[in-house]
């Protein structure tokens, strides 16, 4: 998940308003941000082995070419 993810409280708004997913993901961000807070990042500093960083890539490059664009998908659904 990330931070633009997280539900979107407006002062007025009380918790008892959010929907289950919202305030589960309320809790998982707010339990995630503690642990990166108390522990850190356990791979800041390190260094990508050059090997394991050009498989990654070439899987990037590889699921680019076979995947559907979000474009193609909603003309395909008639919601373009």
């Amino acid at each position: 998940m990330q931070i633009s993810d997280r539900p979107h409280l407006s002062p007025e708004q009380s918790i008892k308003d959010l929907t289950v997913a919202e305030l589960r993901t309320l809790i998982y961000l707010t339990v995630e941000e503690l642990l990166l807070e108390f522990l850190g990042d356990p791979d800041q500093g390190l260094t990508l082995n050059p090997t394991i960083l050009k498989q990654l890539l070439a899987q990037q490059q590889q699921s680019q070419e076979t995947g559907v664009s979000t474009l193609e998908v909603l003309q395909e659904l008639g919601l373009d």
